[in-house]
């Protein structure tokens, strides 16, 4: 799991340097799985807007497309009146209705402890009901709860409140039952409207559970078939990789006598294209098998799977896309090559790809490995020099034959 945090922290480094534009967030709609540079491109926005860390459990995030919302947490202060926003909360966001919401109605309950998401989607309809979340050019924003009661609160007045000092303008607004009646709505309304949503998930999470176990097990046996091939005469890896040392050769013969290299050029690229296509397979099988394998349909194990997923789909197109650019960098630099080059410069294209198909083969291979280990319970391996480690020792690779 720390791994996947890891890749989750990269891509919040690349949407703060600006190599993910932000705008993803306006594809985020209601029972609809975000994806992950959605879900921490919303992390980010929110985080810079409203001066709340994700980290410090600060705010609720979820993958269903509804708000995040802020946690609000009791703090001491100069004054009787409850404090329920930090004071790290922004200018703006500090009059988000959450903290102004009685904190009986807010607080959270058992089941939402174990799992937040659950809160989230209650006080989604709970803002709804107080008036609180209304839409506005076709998104759901939600009501500065301060404003709402006609108080233009100032930069000094949140100031005093954040240094927990009274502030007697503000520390009496509250929106409770009697908000929500207002609205001709009831506390039971927003409870029966929390249920359906919450059944509306757990409907998702079966379905893309079982989408989701199809795809792995088809990944698994494309991917295992490929490992267990690799030295086979015949296979795939052993095929390509022996048509670009026989194209290297009739290329670098050819050059040296000084003859045209114009009828080797098309079957050139074509097997670069066969390395191309073969390296976005494996990486492919390994982008679905990295994900962990879900045994329940609960949130945080859909969520989970969901994100290392999606972002491992990032990860795989980025990878796919250098090894395609060195390839046919390396095609293309061979048949440049004269008869006073070094013969080593000769093999720069059956280097290239060697290494690449290699690379991803190693890494096809520990994701293969490791989902029969987490199928078995076992803990997965943190990388292919483990897992050779544990094979000189005698723990043979014969359980990734079953």
């Amino acid at each position: 799991m720390s791994s996947t945090l890891d890749r989750i922290k990269d891509v919040e480094r690349l949407i703060r340097a600006g190599q993910i534009d932000t705008s993803v967030t306006k594809r985020v709609q209601l029972f609809r799985v975000s994806t992950i540079q959605e879900m921490v491109a919303m992390r980010v926005l929110m985080e810079d807007e409203s001066g709340l860390v994700q980290r410090r459990n600060e705010f609720v995030e979820n993958p269903w497309g509804f708000p995040y919302v802020p946690v609000p947490r009791y703090r001491r202060a100069n004054t009787p009146g409850l404090r329920l926003a930090p004071d790290n909360i922004s200018f703006e966001w500090f009059g988000h209705p959450v903290y102004w919401i009685d904190p009986e109605l807010t607080r959270f309950r058992e089941e939402e402890a174990k799992d937040p998401t659950r809160w989230a989607v209650r006080m989604y309809f709970l803002m709804i009901a107080t008036g609180l979340m209304r839409k506005e050019e076709g998104r759901t924003r939600w009501v500065n709860a301060i404003r709402a009661r006609g108080i233009n609160y100032s930069e000094e007045m949140w100031e005093q409140y954040r240094k927990g000092y009274e502030t007697p303008e503000i520390d009496g607004v509250r929106w409770g039952i009697e908000d929500i009646e207002a609205n001709n709505l009831t506390i039971q309304d927003v409870e029966e409207a929390t249920t359906k949503a919450l059944e509306t998930v757990a409907h998702i999470q079966k379905t893309v559970s079982r989408r989701f176990h199809t795809v792995q097990s088809r990944a698994f046996n494309d991917g295992h078939k490929i490992v267990v091939s690799a030295n086979d005469k015949n296979g795939r890896i052993r095929t390509t990789i022996s048509e670009a040392s026989k194209l290297t050769k009739e290329i670098g013969a050819a050059i040296n006598k000084g003859e045209p290299v114009a009828d080797l050029v098309d079957p050139l690229f074509n097997n670069a294209q066969s390395v191309i296509d073969l390296i976005s397979e494996m990486d492919r099988c390994s982008m679905i098998l990295s994900a962990p394998i879900i045994r329940e349909t609960v949130v945080s194990r859909l969520e989970y799977a969901t994100i290392a997923t999606s972002l491992h789909n990032y990860e795989a197109k980025l990878r796919n896309d250098g090894e395609q650019h060195k390839i046919t960098l390396a095609a293309q630099k061979l048949i440049s090559l004269n008869d006073r080059t070094d013969s080593e410069e000769f093999l720069v294209y059956q280097k290239a790809v060697t290494n690449a198909l290699n690379n991803s083969w190693k890494k096809l291979k520990l994701c293969v490995t490791n989902h029969l280990r987490a199928n078995q319970g076992q803990t997965p391996l943190s990388s292919h020099w483990e897992m050779d480690a544990l094979n000189n020792m005698g723990a043979t690779e014969d359980s990734a034959d079953q």
